[in-house]
């Protein structure tokens, strides 16, 4: 049976949310013992409560209260009970439809065998155990597994002809160039005094040749660089304004006078030429964009897939009233 409470693949859960919502498209009456029709598909009764008793095992296992039968939370939990087997019937047949690759016995076993490896790592004894506790069978857990797996044999069905050029890449990376681009660096020493007393003296000090590692050793509050003798290394675009304005005007090993900032008065030395910031070059972020592009075009795909076979569903499905 399937179920509608235990899935694996949380995608589905989401896709089924997104094409849920269904309803009855056609008067022909409908089969004996039967909840639904989907298409070629007949969806019985009987298929329905197993998957309420299971909904209603797993909330007494959390120690919630299931429906009571007619009232209207038991009507909305089976209905979305229904909806959901509805869904399922439909990827079903549109993966053989679209001649998608089926979903093997093997291939769920294979998901079975990593689901508990992943929940239960070197206790694989305790996965029965606790599926009873959940109130689940282990085929009740199978079938989620390949409801699943039959989703995703149904994406890259829909999907599989989804391509991306290298033209296209080119414009992506063109239209967000800044978001591939190095910014310019500086490395530089600072003392953080809470005063502007305190910050002129310690400026004096050190053109007066004291010792900035040491003073900064002493006196800093910024306790993160103090002990590195104040050093720290600033990226343009990322620290603080007046600081940052300051670091990349001074020359190399000069020393600002005291600038304020709202953590307090800074000297700051600049101990190296600030890097020139750079573009990424096109070939160096060429694999991650197609992954990331394709991945996107293939979710519009696969959005407008759901709409269109929602639609198409909609149009003969019969619904026995509930």
């Amino acid at each position: 049976m399937r179920h509608l409470r235990f899935l694996p693949t949380v995608a589905l859960v989401a896709t089924l949310a997104v094409a849920g919502g269904c309803g009855g498209g056609s008067k022909k009456a409908l089969p004996p013992d039967a909840a639904a029709v989907v298409g070629t598909d007949t969806i019985s009764n009987a298929e329905l409560n197993e998957l309420l008793a299971e909904t209603k095992r797993r909330d007494i296992a959390k120690g919630a209260t299931f429906p009571k039968v007619g009232t209207k939370d038991w009507k909305e939990t089976r209905t979305n009970a229904l909806d959901y087997l509805i869904r399922v019937s439909e990827y079903e047949q549109k993966l053989v439809e679209l001649k998608g690759a089926p979903v093997t016995k093997a291939e769920v076993d294979a998901k079975l065998e990593a689901e508990k490896k992943k929940l239960f790592g070197e206790l694989p004894q305790n996965f029965e155990p606790e599926l009873e506790k959940a109130g689940l069978t282990v085929a009740e857990f199978r079938q989620g597994l390949r409801d699943g797996l039959v989703q995703d044999h149904l994406f890259r069905a829909v999907t599989r002809n989804t391509t991306v050029t290298t033209a296209e890449l080119k414009q992506v990376y063109e239209k967000n160039k800044s978001t591939y681009t190095r910014p310019a660096t500086r490395e530089v020493r600072h003392i953080l005094v809470a005063s502007k007393a305190l910050a002129d003296r310690l400026e004096q000090q050190l053109r007066n040749g004291a010792d900035f590692a040491a003073l900064a050793e002493k006196y800093s509050k910024d306790t993160a660089s103090a002990g590195l003798g104040g050093k720290i290394t600033i990226t343009q675009g990322h620290s603080i304004a007046e600081f940052e304005q300051a670091a990349f005007r001074l020359k190399t090993n000069e020393i600002s006078a005291p600038v304020q900032t709202r953590y307090g008065w800074h000297i700051i030395e600049a101990i190296a030429p600030p890097t020139v910031g750079s573009a990424t070059p096109f070939s160096e972020v060429e694999a991650q964009l197609r992954t990331s592009v394709l991945r996107s075009k293939k979710q519009a795909v696969w959005t407008r897939f759901l709409a269109e076979t929602k639609k198409e569903f909609a149009k003969t499905l019969r619904i026995a009233p509930s």
